[in-house]
């Protein structure tokens, strides 16, 4: 496949969202035609758009127009500074921007880690923009919350959020050319599974002031947990049907956090995969692929 940086295929662009303190500029990758139903992908920490590449592939091939940014605070997006500026509204702004680019007015969103943190929360808060959803080794926030006052076990293997949100993270993850944030990305199921350009591309995506931005999300998201959440319940059911996709070799994030996912989602279905860490879309791009296009429904809505 192409690299990130020479794929014709792809059409890079630039989505403004609204912002208190003016205009973000969001730049958005996007394949397959304008028009048809519109699918978004939302990455992770520490990842990038191009984390998408071979699932873009496969659904603009389906006759998706699919569309993966970089979400604030990343690669080629503006990178604003203050937690004010990455709370979820701000973040779910961003993504709206997206979905309506050429006059749409929803779509399928998929998304992984962070990025499915934010999935979430959009099919929560704004269930009118969600078609369908995909969720990639990222637990639903309100369960999450739950299982981690519930479980010890669980609270520790957690506890890395903590450092990442503390002072001490930009330096350590910096340190030799992002040493820690590369063994990160390498440890997967299938050898190879990121190549030196794919992890280049995403330690590239945190250069400058883009590690302390994107480090910003855990920094809101824990001043947001101590200051008290707003609701332990989250107040209806998720409707739009639902997929989950679990790499059961996620060190952390274990299948186990799905358990109770029926009380949150109307009509979900979670399928795991064994030969996959959290990195599912580079460890298992095939059987992904598979399990979306049967949630998609082919080419129509």
């Amino acid at each position: 496949m192409p690299s990130e940086h020479n794929d014709q295929r792809f059409v890079h662009t630039t989505v403004t969202a609204p912002s208190p303190v003016g205009p973000i500029n969001l730049h958005v990758v996007e394949a397959g035609p304008t028009q048809a139903p519109r699918v978004v992908l939302l990455h992770g920490f520490p990842e990038h758009w191009a984390t998408w590449r071979s699932l873009m592939h496969t659904l603009a091939d389906a006759g998706f127009g699919v569309a993966a940014p970089d979400l604030r605070g990343y690669g080629g997006s503006d990178k604003p500074n203050g937690l004010a500026l990455y709370t979820m509204d701000a973040l779910l702004d961003d993504v709206e921007a997206i979905i309506r680019l050429h006059g749409h007015d929803k779509a399928h969103v998929i998304a992984h880690d962070w990025g499915g943190v934010v999935a979430w929360w959009l099919a929560m808060k704004r269930p009118h923009l969600v078609d369908k959803l995909v969720i990639v080794n990222s637990p639903h926030p309100v369960l999450m919350l739950k299982k981690l006052k519930s479980s010890l076990r669980q609270a520790f293997k957690s506890s890395y959020m903590l450092l990442f949100a503390s002072p001490l993270a930009v330096p350590l993850l910096r340190f030799a050319d992002h040493a820690v944030v590369r063994a990160l990305l390498k440890d997967t199921k299938r050898k190879g599974a990121y190549s030196d350009d794919d992890v280049d591309g995403a330690v590239q995506a945190l250069r400058g002031e883009g590690l302390d931005r994107a480090l910003s999300y855990y920094r809101a998201m824990v001043k947001g947990t101590r200051s008290g959440p707003k609701t332990t319940q989250a107040k209806e059911k998720i409707k739009a049907p639902t997929l989950v996709v679990w790499g059961k070799g996620d060190p952390v994030l274990g299948l186990n956090l799905m358990q109770g996912i029926e009380a949150y989602v109307e009509n979900v279905r979670v399928v795991p995969i064994d030969d996959a860490s959290h990195w599912v879309q580079h460890d298992a791009p095939a059987e992904l692929a598979q399990a979306v296009l049967s949630h998609l429904g082919g080419t129509t809505t």
